[in-house]
């Protein structure tokens, strides 16, 4: 058995969906797809730099030649009762930070692996080795559909990981999902602020996901009320696709993301101060770093303003105290829109 064949046998034993193996060379043409994208949405040079350096694997690992993907399937777990239509669910059931996730404990049997294998290889913690999507579809394991998101033959809730090892590796394709039907836009009607403007065109700075997680400046009024009832993340464009199943019924109880969910009510966000939050919230939702906790509550109050939650009005008034002015603004704008009914 070869080893990119041995590897795709562990990961299987391991619980990964598949994984497939593609030499570095299969980033090719990578970055004229992000130079399509800068030219369709012109943010500056800046808001494309990180999606560049994505395109060589050896600046974290010189020497490297090859990338391993695997795909973990996450429909496998079910969604926590309150965090549907709150929480992204990619965000839910991200096992970075947690190594009681199953997919914590696959990663590092592969990555041992590899090393008793010979191969060197860096798997990060954090997105950094590679361009995921791009490589999991290079490396046969399924397609990007027009909503951006990669999918295999049973969806797009999955969790890319990603290798860079200093072998030259290939595994063959397997078989792969159709494409998306002709004319179909289910994905870009769905998207609540409209970022997905087309097929394969997403603006970054005024996607859901991002606005909740990584703006560094509360949205206008128009893009806030357009979040809905989204606090963290947003899974539209996913729901909305036809290539997905219902989800978020699997069976299998995501460890520690039960008692995370209590914590993310936004009734309970307002009356945590940044230390608990930190504590509860921001360890496992990373993507709001410790110096923005207050934007837990900015969101929190967008959730409560969206959904017209008159019997929160105390708590809102509370709010008009905080000791961040981002989060006093956003509680005078909430308050106001729920007294005008």
């Amino acid at each position: 058995m070869d080893i990119a064949a041995e590897l795709g046998a562990a990961a299987r034993e391991l619980g990964f969906e598949a994984l497939g193996a593609v030499g570095v060379g299969g980033l090719a043409g990578y970055l004229g797809r992000v130079d399509e994208r800068e030219r369709a949405i012109p943010l500056g040079e800046g808001a494309y730099a990180f999606l560049r350096g994505l395109a060589d694997p050896a600046r974290l690992l010189p020497g490297a030649r090859s990338l391993v993907v695997a795909v973990w399937d996450l429909e496998r777990y079910s969604v926590p009762e309150g965090a549907r239509g709150l929480i992204g669910r990619n965000y839910l059931f991200d096992c970075r930070r947690n190594p009681a996730a199953p997919e914590s404990a696959a990663i590092a049997g592969l990555t041992a692996l590899m090393g008793r294998l010979g191969l060197r290889c860096l798997q990060e913690e954090h997105p950094g080795v590679a361009p995921m999507r791009w490589a999991a579809w290079k490396a046969g394991l399924g397609i990007i559909r027009r909503n951006n998101f990669f999918y295999t033959a049973s969806g797009s809730r999955k969790h890319v990981a990603a290798w860079a090892v200093d072998r030259e590796l290939e595994s063959p394709p397997g078989a792969l999902p159709p494409p998306c039907p002709e004319g179909c836009g289910r994905c870009a009607g769905a998207c609540p602020t409209g970022s997905l403007s087309g097929p394969y065109v997403m603006n970054m700075r005024t996607c859901a996901s991002y606005l909740t997680t990584l703006a560094a400046e509360v949205a206008g009024e128009g893009l806030c009320r357009a979040l809905g009832g989204w606090l963290y993340g947003c899974d539209a464009c996913q729901d909305a696709c036809p290539f997905n199943r219902g989800g978020g019924g699997g069976g299998e109880e995501f460890p520690g993301l039960a008692e995370a969910v209590l914590h993310a009510a936004p009734e309970r966000i307002l009356a945590a101060d940044l230390a608990e939050i930190g504590r509860t919230l921001g360890r496992k939702f990373f993507y709001i770093g410790e110096g923005a906790l207050h934007r837990w509550k900015v969101n929190a109050l967008n959730v409560i303003a969206n959904a017209g939650r008159a019997d929160l009005s105390a708590a809102v008034r509370g709010a008009l105290a905080d000791a961040s002015p981002e989060v006093r603004r956003k509680a005078a704008w909430t308050l106001a829109r729920l007294e005008a009914g």
